[in-house]
Parts: structure tokens; sequence; C-alpha cells
């Protein structure tokens, strides 16, 4: 009798216990070990883990944000495990709509041979829950899914794919299983996390058309052309109990106390201040590398000034917008030029790249 193929979840998590909770329920209903590499959270991430039977907790004791080194870690884990195993990585965002695993579509992927890759589309979902956007992901960028034959994963830092894929792998699109993205439930959330790209490709050099770069980066427009929410899409967890709806936001609230010391020199209209990791981290990228380094994206309508006083930096005034009128008017207009694709925009895109950056 063929031993039964094992289905693994593999995700990397750091300060994400606004969805984790929720994540983990909905995962155990599909998956016999969900592995969790936790980069120095300082939430209640580890906390909720270590709730879950299904959960394999691992830490991920490395400093710097490394796409490739969290994925060989959990990669790592997952192959202690004995017998023919189904890799799937999803981060805690994401959740998979079809979690009927006797669907075709399943059987598919449990049956496969060893070293198939499974590719899979995104289903964004607004954060009122009125609109849904499809992304259909080419491959090798859908690939989550991975019948695991030992092959090295060769990856990136930074935007890289999730599992192995070995060379000339069978690619299977899955069609009847979409992974609903719940990256857009919280829209300060995903902002803070944008900005942090963009200085990280910046300091990096990992993206050489600045316009580009601003445009990926901005969602101001993203439901423009979305369809009507679809509430069966989530039934398969209604019926069994978990609330998809309730998600949370992570932010830190810290509370005004005009008493307090530590608020001696602070704006007074910092009566509330909220900021996500990310943020510390851009602050510190911003003190390492100079402000005026990222005067050319868009990351300068929060107040990194008013958060460096909060958070005890010296000299907060390092922080000020350096972008100048030439700054401002380049942003203004890489907003403006979103979406258009006319020969105007096009001749002033490139003689913005020439003179700008």
């Amino acid at each position: 009798m063929n031993e039964r193929t094992k289905v693994i979840c593999l995700t990397p998590i750091k300060n994400e216990d606004w969805i984790l909770d929720t994540f983990l329920k909905a995962t155990s209903l599909w998956a016999d070990h969900i592995i969790v590499a936790d980069q120095n959270s300082t939430d209640k991430s580890k906390e909720i883990a270590q709730r879950f039977d299904k959960v394999i907790y691992v830490k991920n004791e490395g400093n710097k944000y490394d796409e490739l080194s969290r994925q060989e870690l959990l990669l790592q884990e997952a192959r202690k495990i004995s017998g023919k195993k189904l890799l799937i990585a999803l981060d805690a965002d994401e959740f998979f709509t079809n979690i009927d695993i006797t669907s075709p579509s399943w059987q598919t992927m449990l049956n496969a041979e060893e070293g198939t890759v499974f590719s899979f589309n995104w289903l964004h979902i607004s954060s009122d829950f009125t609109k849904i956007k499809k992304s259909n992901f080419d491959f090798p960028w859908g690939a989550f899914g991975f019948m695991d034959n030992g092959s090295k994963h060769n990856g990136r830092n930074i935007h890289s794919p999730r599992i192995p894929i070995p060379e000339k792998c069978i690619n299977i699109g899955i069609k009847d299983n979409w992974v609903l993205h719940y990256n857009l439930i919280s829209e300060e959330r995903l902002n803070s996390k944008n900005r942090w790209y963009m200085l990280h490709e910046t300091i990096n050099k990992q993206r050489t058309n600045i316009i580009f770069q601003n445009h990926y980066y901005n969602y101001s427009n993203f439901f423009d052309d979305a369809l009507p929410f679809e509430p069966k899409l989530l039934r398969a967890y209604w019926d069994k109990g978990i609330d998809m709806y309730s998600i949370r936001k992570d932010k830190i609230n810290l509370e005004y106390n005009d008493t307090s010391e530590q608020w001696k020199n602070v704006d007074h209209q910092w009566k509330s201040i909220e900021y996500y990791w990310w943020d510390h981290e851009m602050l510190l990228k911003i003190q390492e590398y100079g402000a005026k380094k990222f005067r050319y994206i868009d990351i300068w309508d929060y107040d990194w000034k008013g958060l460096a006083k909060y958070l005890g930096f010296k000299n907060p005034d390092q922080f000020t917008d350096p972008r100048g009128l030439r700054g401002k008017l380049f942003i203004k207009w890489v907003r403006y030029s979103k979406g258009k694709s006319s020969i105007y925009v096009r001749i002033i895109n490139r003689l913005m790249r020439m003179f700008i950056y």
C-alpha cells in the first residue's frame, strides 16, 4: 500500500499576531503540519503559534530581511519529516478558497510525481469585504506548491520564488483553488510595508526604473477595476466556525500622556501614534543612509520626524522631508501618471528618468 502524502505548509512570520490565529485555524483544516519560522517577533505570534498542535515552531535568528535564508530554514525543517511531502508555501495573510482535499485539484497535487510544481492565482480582498481583484500569477511567481524531491532551492534575498523549482520541472496551474490575499485588509499596514519595500530596493539597487517602482507600490486605485466580493469564497471556513471577517489591524497604538518625560519635546499633534515595525526599520535605514538618498520614492507623506522624536532618535531633524520642489513635483507626476500610457506620458516619463534619477 502506498504511503499517504503528507501536506506541509511553510510560513515565515514576523509580528503577525493580527491574523496568525485565524490563519492557523484555517490552515489546520487541510495541512498535516504547519512549519512557522518566526523572525524575532515582538508581539504575541509565538504564543499563538504554540497553541496549535499541527504547528512546528522554529526561530529564524536572522537580523536582516532575507527571503532565501528563511525559505531554506523552512525547507530544512520540512525535510526532517519522513515520507512523500506536498509543500505549500503561504504567508500568514493568505488562505485557500478550496480546503476539500478530496476535490480533483487537491487529488492532482497529492498524487503528482515528485518534483512537480503547482501554481496558484491570487484574489485580493478589499478592507470592507465588498470587492475582490484577481491577479493571474505567471510561473514562477505563483508557484506556491511543490511535491518535494529534495531539490536545492535557488532563491533570492527579496522577491524570491517560495519553493524549489527544478530545471525542466512539470508546472501545473491550479484553476479551482485561489489564494485569498488579506494584504489589503489593513491599508495602513500595507502602506507601511510598501514604503519599506521601496526603501529596501533603493538601497540594494534592485529596480533601475524609479517611476515603475513608485507605480508598483502605489495601491491608491487598486480596486478601480475590481469585481464584487463573493461571500461563497469564505463559506468553507464559515461552515467550520472560523470567522474570516473580524481580522484586526496590527498597529501599535501608543497613548498620549502629556505628563510623561518622553513627550517633553514631541509635537502636541502626536496624541496617538500608530506605527508598524517596518516604520521603525525605516527610521534606522534613513538614519544610516541619509534622507536625501530616498527623496524620489513616495514615502514622505508619513511624519518620520514626529515618530523619531517619540522613539528617542537623536537629531530628529535628519528625518525631515528632503525632496524640495523638484522632488515633490516628481512624486506628484508619478502619482498622476500611474496607469496612463499615452505617448505624452511616455515621453515625460523618459525625460524624468534621464534628469531626475
